[in-house]
């Protein structure tokens, strides 16, 4: 799965799980842990506050976006996937690409 169909799958993940969210960008790239294994780094910028966010939701998109992504066969499904939520205020001046 290319990058841009991953990126459309976890927004299809993201609307299907948050109903009044405006997402701005995310932002995806293949990292290491502390330990050397391989993840799935995922920033997920969108126009809000931290509290309109429901915690419940925020755990439960990880197994959702997993399911997605196995379901579309993608290659990268053995990464653990980490998912940062950062809102636009918090960047301050920064490109919401550049989060």
């Amino acid at each position: 799965m290319g990058e841009n169909n991953l990126r459309r799958a976890i927004r299809a993940t993201l609307e299907e799980q948050f109903e009044n969210l405006e997402i701005l960008s995310i932002n995806i790239r293949d990292d290491v842990d502390r330990d050397g294994e391989p993840i799935l780094n995922v920033k997920v910028v969108f126009d809000g506050k931290h509290r309109s966010l429901d915690a419940r939701k925020t755990a439960s998109f990880l197994r959702l976006m997993r399911n997605r992504l196995e379901e579309q066969g993608d290659e990268r499904n053995y990464l653990f996937p980490m998912v940062s939520f950062i809102s636009k205020a918090d960047l301050g001046n920064k490109n919401p690409e550049a989060a």
